[in-house]
């Protein structure tokens, strides 16, 4: 194949043949996989499984550039590769690494069978039990394994052949015009630069673009066995100081989360998996989920007075809150806005560093809300201001169960709406969430409408004026006054929506993401407001226990009262026999715990650790600092959560993909 590159250097020719060859072979794979496990298709979407295929090129290109960059920067030194051991090792390496690839994707393909995932990091975690592996494999598929054995050794008989014919190893690279090798090389490296990124966009290709079906198959065709282990690799090992076995760290998880009127099924595969008992006689109830950009606990009430500079800066939302059910101090579990929508969408916290949902680990089967609701017949909405490609909101909410998605694009077609400073603006997001839910109420069907605001984001620019109550002498007075406005939005909202027949049936909840980060000490980086409200079926309450946004989906079931199976990190907060609070967060580099006494910073890079008490001045714990040992519960419970929520996502163990099928059967 060579010779089909004529007008190229020698290296060139080399290069472009590996990635042919390489393209081919994983182009293979993919038709192989699909060809294995079509069975499980329901139908044969053709145009959407080309689309699987195509941006599956893209994972693929991703996925060779990593494997041969390095090798083509080492060709590029001619003077080294007149040395034959120099220029043996850019050659033969990847040939070399050819057939553990294709053992590899074999692994994957069957691995698949069992796990409905491609392989990750498992791949390096079992090459410990390979022997037990190799055994198994050849007494559950012999046949196969022959076949494959057979491939390989004429694999390498068909590659020394090549390299003798064609006297590979002792051509060398003829010499070039300078000015032309310099642009080539440029060529060359741009090529692997955008390939390292999957294709020319903005942002490095994700392995949530993967999701584009409600097929969970058809999302995981698009991926290679390759790609997965590589990204796990990269940003999903657990340091061993913080490794715990599968029965301490699900002990510790259980016993944290348990509450009563949920039962867990005892599920060995599936460990958190929980039974919600009904309320005789509930009739459905809608749910509005307002999950509020960069809402900041200490300027709302019940968690501070809601006073700042002499003004109230959420003068609706206090009121409100004084007439629902409130929570003093309630945490969130990350972040991000990403962060965020993992926890209170699915109830499992995300990750530390790179969210799980640029990873692989997104293509897990959750008991999200959205999957949860549309089992028991609901109608489910999202919608924001903000372009549905950010975060693969566009693929990952229909993961979720979210039938219509309105995003930024939505509302610029609709010409009715004018844009602001993030996306559009908070006010018109609840207009447009009006319009949704009357449309339903004509249908006479229940819905979960979610939306996530916008107008709090940075660069904090108010619509109008008038919602400046802070002048510039005021920290943060930019950031203030969006917060004040996002407040009047909701009031705007409210009022009408309490004009609606529905509204004396549907439950509200708002929730802040994450807060907005600045001028706020550790502690109060993590607070965020959380409210339920809905008289008819919630008394006013303020509520001193701690809660997180893991919480939030199971007490949103609590009070629609629906039976259930569900599987996640947290508990319902109006359950009864629930305990006073702790709860596990993930941010940046760090994982941590908080409880009523302490809170604690725990390094996942490293064995740094912080543990601060949480009463003023909120300084470091005296006694923690001079010996850990006095403070192992707050860890061993942070490195519990930690540990066992990634442990689920990469097995693919949070929920069952038949969902409450697998016990309704028994």
């Amino acid at each position: 194949m060579v010779k089909l590159f004529p007008r190229f250097k020698f290296s060139d020719r080399i290069f472009l043949t590996y990635f042919l060859i390489g393209f081919f072979t994983l182009f293979f794979s993919r038709v192989l996989f699909l060809a294995v496990y079509s069975y499980r298709l329901e139908e044969f979407p053709f145009w959407i499984l080309l689309k699987a295929f195509l941006i599956g090129f893209r994972f693929d290109w991703v996925t060779i550039s990593i494997l041969l960059v390095g090798f083509y920067i080492l060709s590029l030194w001619n003077q080294a590769s007149q040395f034959k051991l120099y220029r043996y090792f850019w050659i033969i390496t990847p040939l070399v690494l050819y057939p553990i690839c294709l053992v590899h994707l074999f692994s994957d393909l069957m691995y698949f069978e069992n796990a409905n995932k491609h392989i990750g990091y498992e791949a390096i975690v079992f090459l410990g039990d390979l022997d037990v592996l190799v055994s198994s494999a050849l007494e559950e598929a012999p046949f196969k394994i022959l076949f494959f054995i057979i491939l390989i050794v004429l694999y390498i008989f068909g590659v020394r052949y090549w390299m003798s014919k064609h006297q590979i190893l002792n051509l060398k690279n003829e010499k070039e015009n300078l000015r032309f090798k310099l642009i080539k090389a440029a060529a060359w490296i741009l090529f692997f630069f955008i390939g390292l990124r999957g294709g020319p966009q903005e942002s490095p290709l994700r392995a949530s673009e993967a999701i584009i079906s409600d097929d969970a198959l058809i999302n995981q065709l698009a991926l290679n066995g390759i790609y997965t282990t590589i990204n796990d690799i990269k940003s999903q090992t657990i340091p061993k100081h913080l490794k715990m076995t599968d029965e301490d760290m699900l002990a510790v998880v259980k016993e944290e989360i348990h509450y009563e009127g949920a039962e867990f099924v005892d599920d060995p595969e599936f460990p958190l998996v929980r039974k919600i008992k009904p309320i005789p006689g509930r009739k459905s109830i809608n749910v509005v989920l307002v999950i509020q950009e960069s809402w900041t606990g200490k300027y709302v009430w019940p968690v501070s007075n809601g006073i700042w500079s002499g003004q109230e800066v959420t003068p609706y939302y206090n009121s409100l809150a004084k007439k629902g059910h409130s929570f003093q101090k309630f945490y969130a579990n990350g972040g991000r806005t990403s962060n965020a929508l993992l926890s209170v969408l699915t109830s499992v916290p995300d990750r530390p560093g790179l969210t799980a949902i640029r990873t692989p680990q997104i293509l897990s089967n959750f008991s999200a809300i959205g999957n949860l609701f549309t089992g028991f017949g609901y109608q489910t909405s999202f919608i924001t201001g903000d372009d549905l490609k950010f975060d693969s909101l566009a693929t990952i909410l229909p993961h979720f169960g979210f039938k219509t998605l309105i995003g930024k694009e939505d509302f610029r077609k609709s010409g009715k709406y004018e844009i602001g400073a993030w996306g559009y603006d908070d006010e018109h997001l609840y207009s447009k969430a009006l319009e949704e839910m009357d449309l339903y109420q004509k249908e006479n069907k229940p819905f979960l409408m979610t939306i996530l605001t916008m107008t709090t984001h940075y660069p904090y620019k108010v619509p109008n004026s008038k919602y400046e109550i802070y002048d510039s002498s005021v920290t943060d007075f930019d950031y203030l006054n969006t917060y004040h406005y996002s407040d009047a939005a909701l009031e705007m909202f409210m009022k009408e929506i309490q004009k609606r027949k529905y509204f004396e049936d549907t439950l509200f909840v708002f929730v802040g993401d994450h807060t907005h980060h600045r001028y706020l000490s550790y502690y109060e980086d993590r607070m965020v407001p959380f409210l339920l409200y809905a008289p008819k079926y919630i008394k006013p309450k303020l509520d001193e226990k701690i809660g997180s946004q893991l919480d939030v989906l199971p007490t949103i079931l609590g009070v629609v009262g629906k039976e259930t199976y569900f599987a996640g990190f947290g508990k319902d907060l109006r359950g009864k026999s629930v305990k006073s609070g702790s709860t596990y967060f993930a941010y940046g580099s760090a994982c941590g715990w908080i409880d009523e006494e302490k809170i604690l910073y725990q390094s996942v890079d490293g064995d740094t650790q912080f543990i601060f008490q949480m009463v003023p001045p909120y300084g470091e714990d005296p006694i923690c600092r001079l010996d850990r040992k006095h403070c192992l519960q707050q860890t061993v419970k942070a490195r519990a959560f930690f540990n066992l929520s990634l442990e689920l996502m990469n097995r693919n163990s949070v929920y069952p993909l038949e969902g409450s099928l697998r016990y309704s059967r028994k």
